[in-house]
């Protein structure tokens, strides 16, 4: 059984991995991933054409603001951020108080790095309706991008207060739960996650990482790598979970 050094336990903490996209449902399984998605970027092309041709026709600015709206939920759908930002800024043209474009581009400006941008369309999609969990969760990414761990804190604890089944944010937390040193609380808010979305397995690895590096509980730092391992075989990490858990004596 190893003795944790400091330098290995900075190695550690720097694997704990954060979710700041919405649809990662921890990128599918691969064999399934290309075909579903060719399949469902088929799909959503035929919505963004039908949408495009309703817009033709819309009868007053609530409804192209509808319309632009839906387009770049879409597009956001697709990974497509530009397309995102400017399909949600037609929309924010025509209805400025929406908060679901807002937020549309807020997240767009957050995926393309821009976080002053992201944090005042966030921050007005929270003040136009305060209770839209998703919003709170991206506010936290761009908090958490810039180093700010207590306004990031604050934020995914609203998002899982308006939602609780808002997964990705309990992960968050307890990264940064770890990051900040409340082992306990992180394992508590991860363990909350897991109850929430077994299958979801960073939560198993990041947990892995509190119960070594902090907690020092050995034997389930290696049940939950041996874990991660089990959801996620074709991880990138591979070796580097394996080595953990051979050092902590872990079956794989």
């Amino acid at each position: 059984m190893r003795k944790l050094t400091a330098a290995v336990i900075a190695v550690l903490l720097f694997q704990l991995i954060i979710s700041c996209k919405k649809s990662d449902a921890e990128l599918r399984e691969k064999a399934l991933r290309a075909d579903q998605a060719v399949t469902e970027k088929s799909e959503i092309n035929k919505e963004i054409r039908l949408l495009q041709e309703q817009l033709k026709n819309a009868a007053d600015d609530y409804q192209r603001s509808q319309l632009y709206s839906k387009i770049a939920g879409l597009y956001s759908e697709k990974g497509d951020t530009m397309s995102t930002m400017k399909n949600a800024r037609e929309a924010i043209k025509y209805q400025p108080n929406e908060y679901y474009s807002r937020y549309l581009l807020g997240k767009a400006y957050l995926d393309a790095g821009r976080y002053g941008e992201a944090e005042i369309e966030l921050l007005t999609s929270v003040d136009l309706k305060n209770d839209f969990s998703l919003s709170h969760f991206e506010l936290g990414n761009v908090y958490y991008k810039k180093l700010k761990y207590p306004d990031a804190i604050s934020q995914y604890k609203l998002a899982v207060r308006f939602d609780e089944q808002c997964y990705q944010a309990y992960n968050n937390l307890g990264v940064l739960y770890s990051l900040t040193g409340k082992g306990r609380d992180a394992e508590t808010i991860l363990k909350k996650g897991i109850s929430i979305r077994p299958d979801f397995p960073v939560y198993y690895k990041n947990l892995g990482i509190v119960y070594d590096s902090i907690l020092k509980k050995p034997k389930d730092a290696a049940e939950n790598y041996a874990k991660y391992l089990e959801l996620r075989p074709d991880c990138p990490e591979r070796k580097s979970v394996e080595a953990w858990l051979d050092m902590l004596g872990g079956k794989r």
